[in-house]
């Protein structure tokens, strides 16, 4: 039977007919073909019986099956819909033999590739031998030559082997087999062929090769490949912080969307929802999401097949404060290359709840995550959360956890510091007051250039001292120059040094200092400074430890907030430098600031005092804070009184006696008083 079926011109026609349905059916957005594809195969495989097909069945054969798989590469599909290809594959292989036809040699690669595609069974080699099985088949079908390089090259966008990238690209993009094809087919490569510009940086590149494969999609009727090519320049689009292109290209794509594919309808809430978070709107981005996911489940794809959905749940749930929620959902990912991008989502989600909590294991789940984003690469990581990744950032570098990855993420996604960057963060201008003056334009420290650069360096720290607002144009001039004849005068003054500070920081770029309304300032976004930094710990420790209770801080997260203020707190600001009335201010300022922030936390751990933190009790977190208090503020009596509270408290009298005498010293030396009475009684009660 099976020969006669397969030796007959009218046998052999209807095979060739049912090869066309089947091309055709996946060319027109019917991706899977599964009816088409069975008929197909009952005609070239009548019997299910491998062992006897001839070659030219068995190239017909091979055809049908790697088509069969090649089409599952472009829609999800259940687990299930591909086994039993994978199966046939199996049986062509034994039938096979070692027969040398170019066509059968070029299907067994496109069919291994496509198992390895949709399985996530990685075999860089392989991408090799498609390529040169791509040069040998002249005879395979143009359409199906560019199908199967357009899973080749998705494969390696995947793995990402980008050695290849343009090999691939020139070999499709100049030959025949491009010409011959259908424009749907054309509109395919293109918009394959962008994804790999896109990752190899070109982005420009990557945005002419799909607004080519829109028209070319367009143009073939084929809407939901047009849908998708659209979706890819406004992700495009949003990486560069052009929301306004994104938010055009959204509308666009939402126009008759219920009559897309699957994959373009979710493409499309995929989008919707990644510009809601960026304009900060997490629930109405979970709603795209949802209807994603419900869009997926009418069509019989499980969601769980596609990690990009996976991933922007775990971004809207990371953005509502939901961690648990968001480590749930990447919980579920098959593949190893998926596997791996879950695993860091979720620990990057795990650490940002441990560090709400005052958990200081956040920092050992910080550096999971980014062990596995450097290992892959990953610069994307947290793409719709620019605001979170830059945390993520700050935290990484403040202890030292894959520092250079780290600053090449900041550096890439010209990513906005927190309030409380450290000094590791990729300032374009840092400046160290404390403690001592070093000024950092571009990680080079900028030596001191003599008489000529004093008064814009001056000036340059008296910015930094100064807040995000910086000082109106007369109060920096009349702090500068006190003696000037006249305001007038020292706004002049001003002015030059303002142009001459400019060009000592022209190293880190334009727009460092600005004027506008009558203030000059720093750009707080490229600029910073240890005093700054201290500033904010301080200010955000204060607030924290007077709301606490109401506000769900935790005394681990104020102790963690208090290391970080003696961290930074590392000596007087700018000293030995000359006494003017603005540095003795600022001077004064930063000192009460770390009082009251050191006192106001130290009170809240001397409430529970016997509670364990970080190996220690919560004394002996308040009695190290106060030590490095006192030490700045030495003439401050309610430091010490702090401190011998604490030191009774941990039953060390001996300690307690010798703060008040340091106290009572510091007091009658400097001021010519004597403590206070409160101190005097707390003496009392240490000699009774």
């Amino acid at each position: 039977m099976l020969g006669r079926a397969s030796s007959t011109d009218a046998d052999s026609r209807e095979l060739a007919e049912r090869l066309a349905a089947l091309r055709e059916a996946i060319r027109t957005e019917d991706p899977v073909g599964e009816s088409i594809a069975e008929a197909a195969w009952a005609a070239a495989v009548p019997s299910g019986d491998t062992g006897t097909l001839k070659t030219a069945q068995s190239e017909s054969a091979w055809a049908i099956c790697g088509l069969a798989l090649l089409s599952r590469c472009e829609e999800f599909a259940d687990a299930t819909g591909y086994e039993r290809w994978v199966e046939r594959r199996s049986w062509l292989e034994q039938a096979a033999g070692d027969t040398e036809s170019p066509v059968i040699h070029f299907w067994r690669c496109a069919a291994e590739l496509a198992f390895r595609f949709v399985t996530g069974k990685t075999d860089p080699a392989q991408l090799d031998q498609m390529v040169e099985a791509l040069k040998r088949a002249g005879t395979v079908d143009p359409e199906d030559w560019i199908r199967a390089a357009r899973v080749t090259l998705g494969h390696m966008n995947l793995q990402q082997v980008l050695g290849a990238v343009d090999h691939l690209s020139t070999l499709v993009g100049a030959s025949r087999q491009y010409a011959q094809c259908h424009p749907a087919e054309q509109s395919k490569w293109n918009y394959t062929s962008g994804y790999s510009r896109y990752f190899v940086q070109d982005f420009e590149g990557a945005r002419r090769l799909w607004q080519l494969a829109a028209e070319l999609a367009e143009a073939a009727r084929f809407g939901s490949l047009a849908v998708m090519a659209k979706v890819a320049m406004a992700r495009l689009d949003i990486e560069h912080n052009e929301m306004a292109s994104a938010g055009k290209l959204l509308r666009e794509v939402q126009k008759d969307l219920g009559t897309r594919s699957a994959l373009a309808q979710v493409n499309a809430y995929h989008l919707a929802a990644r510009i809601a978070l960026r304009n900060d709107q997490p629930q109405e981005a979970l709603q795209h999401l949802q209807a994603g996911a419900a869009a997926m489940q009418w069509a019989g794809i499980p969601v769980g097949r596609w990690l990009l959905l996976q991933a922007e749940f775990a971004h809207a749930y990371i953005a509502l404060g939901r961690y648990s929620d968001a480590r749930a959902a990447v919980a579920n990912s098959s593949g190893g290359f998926t596997t791996r991008y879950g695993e860091c989502l979720a620990q990057m989600a795990m650490a940002m709840e441990m560090e709400r909590e005052g958990d200081m294991g956040y920092v050992d789940a910080l550096r999971d995550a980014l062990g596995i984003a450097q290992q892959m690469n990953l610069r994307s990581m947290l793409r719709s959360l620019p605001r979170q990744t830059a945390w993520v950032c700050a935290r990484a570098l403040e202890h030292d956890i894959q520092s250079s990855f780290v600053q090449s993420v900041v550096l890439t996604r010209q990513l906005i510091a927190p309030v409380d960057a450290p000094p590791q963060w990729p300032w374009r201008v840092w400046q160290r007051l404390l403690g001592g003056y070093e000024l950092h334009c571009d990680g080079e420290i900028l030596a001191n250039t003599g008489k000529a650069a004093s008064k814009p360096q001056e000036l340059l720290k008296l910015l930094a001292v100064s807040g995000d607002n910086g000082l109106t144009a007369d109060t920096a001039a009349d702090a500068l120059w006190p003696d000037a004849e006249n305001l007038a005068a020292a706004r002049k003054n001003l002015e030059v040094t303002l142009t001459r500070a400019r060009k000592l920081l022209a190293s880190a770029g334009e727009g460092m200092l600005l004027m506008a309304d009558g203030r000059v300032r720093f750009d707080a976004q490229f600029c910073g400074s240890d005093a700054a930094l201290l500033q904010r710990l301080c200010d955000q420790a204060e607030a924290m430890a007077n709301r606490f209770g109401q506000s769900g801080a935790s005394a681990a997260r104020l102790v963690d907030l208090a290391r970080r203020m003696a961290g930074v707190y590392r000596g007087e600001l700018l000293p030995g430098e000359a006494d003017t009335p603005w540095l003795l201010s600022a001077r004064q300022s930063l000192r009460n600031a770390y009082l009251r922030a050191s006192l106001a936390v130290a009170g809240v751990l001397m409430r529970s005092p016997d509670m364990v933190l970080g190996g220690a009790s919560a004394a002996e977190h308040a009695a190290a804070l106060l030590e490095i208090a006192i030490e700045r503020e030495p003439l401050a009596e309610q430091g010490y009184l702090a401190l011998m509270q604490c030191y009774m408290q941990l039953g060390r009298h001996a300690e307690a006696m010798h703060t008040y005498r340091r106290c009572r010293d510091a007091l009658s030396i400097r001021l010519g008083i004597k403590p206070s009475a409160a101190m005097d009684a707390l003496k009392a009660k240490l000699v009774a």
